[in-house]
């Protein structure tokens, strides 16, 4: 018996998963996230209208703008930034894939301010 803990030097890898389970977990994470951060987007539009005398027509559009923008810009620089030299083939085309996935999620964020300038 040792004393010191074993260690895996080896890192951990996505694709060790089987495609369901690797999908559904990343899947649930994503929902997770938006959820999240519309969640707190609204926060911040409710803190706007409550604190300043902006109508909440016009604040729940405008945070929905700039958070799309930023998440947008976010997943630019996360396509252009360089991915860390330890991480694997699959881990780094999944990394590159995800700079999509913010970019849709900024994208929809951006199409609900659209919307709700139309609707208040």
């Amino acid at each position: 018996m040792s004393l010191y803990p074993r260690v895996d030097d080896k890192p951990s890898d996505a694709s060790e998963l089987g495609p369901a389970r690797f999908l559904s977990t990343g899947v649930r994470g994503e929902v997770i996230f938006a959820v999240s951060l519309v969640t707190l987007m609204v926060a911040i539009a409710l803190l706007i209208v409550a604190i300043t005398d902006v109508d909440a027509s016009r604040a729940f559009p405008l945070t929905f703008y700039i958070g799309g923008s930023l998440i947008v810009v976010g997943g630019f620089l996360n396509a252009v930034e360089k991915v860390p030299y330890w991480y694997s083939p699959a881990q780094r085309e999944a990394a590159y894939n995800m700079s999509y996935v913010y970019a849709a999620l900024g994208i929809a964020l951006i199409g609900i301010g659209m919307l709700l300038q139309t609707l208040l």
